[in-house]
């Protein structure tokens, strides 16, 4: 995969919305720097919001929690340094599944929690069997996670997808966080 990224994808929110409640805004310039996060409405409908560092603080399971209420959420996120792979569902403030895979525990490691979306299985099963074919060390159970958090959202971190534009974010000045509260 070649990337250290976490993302959360949104079906029921507006993109609006969604930045309100991480207190992110759309930079001035779309000028990318470093690992800011970024955004985009995908043509699945989904809004994702990414950023190239592991485990955001945007990430942190209070902040999903709460702009997961009355809505659908995805959080997913990859480090392949440590080839580690998570992606979760989250419906109206709680997680609903969870898929892991932690090569640290194992090249056959997934760890499946909840309900994932039935299309789980078709995947692992492909992934499977591809890692089954090779000769050599690749690890194809690191993209169970990342490949099921694309069948529901669209989005994956490795690809780029025809006719969409990433919009860079900032965090809201805590002055404009004052004006906008008036």
């Amino acid at each position: 995969m070649g990337c250290s990224q976490s993302w959360l994808a949104v079906n029921g929110k507006s993109p609006e919305a969604v930045l309100d409640e991480l207190q992110l805004q759309v930079a001035p310039s779309d000028e990318q720097k470093g690992h800011a996060p970024h955004a985009a409405r995908l043509p699945t409908g989904w809004y994702v919001v990414v950023s190239g560092v592991f485990d955001l603080r945007i990430l942190s399971d209070e902040t999903v929690q709460r702009l997961a209420q009355g809505c659908e959420v995805i959080r997913g996120s990859v480090e392949d340094n440590e080839m580690i792979s998570v992606a979760e569902g989250w419906k109206d403030g709680r997680r609903v599944w969870s898929v892991t895979h932690d090569a640290g525990q194992g090249e056959e490691h997934l760890e499946v929690e909840g309900e994932p979306p039935s299309i789980l299985a078709s995947i692992h099963a492909r992934l499977r069997t591809a890692q089954d074919a090779e000769s050599g060390p690749v690890d194809h159970i690191f993209d169970v996670p990342v490949d099921l958090a694309k069948a529901v959202t669209g989005y994956h971190p490795d690809q780029t997808i025809p006719g969409v534009r990433f919009e860079r974010l900032v965090e809201r000045s805590w002055l404009r966080r004052i004006f906008a509260q008036q």
